[in-house]
């Protein structure tokens, strides 16, 4: 499987695992935006797993996994090894 469709296939765990993690790091949805570069709304949108297609949460994906220095496939990995 395509790491795009791989993502996408898994957005809704990884906007629920994503929140854990904001919260867990002390950031606050704004602040967690700020140091992403992900818009607020868009960040609310990755959250709730309603990403409009593949390659767009792709891009919005790899936006936040590289500003937190972690691989695109970070979260997903994760999830599996739960």
């Amino acid at each position: 499987m395509d790491k795009f469709m791989e993502l996408y296939q898994y957005r809704d765990k990884i906007g629920e695992h994503l929140l854990a993690y904001i919260l867990s790091e002390g950031y606050s949805k704004s602040s967690f935006s700020t140091a992403t570069g992900v818009s607020r709304p868009t960040l609310n949108l990755i959250l709730t797993g309603n990403s409009p297609n593949a390659s767009t949460y792709y891009k919005q994906m790899g936006k936040i996994t590289n500003a937190l220095g972690y691989p695109i496939d970070y979260f997903v990995t994760s999830l599996k090894e739960r």
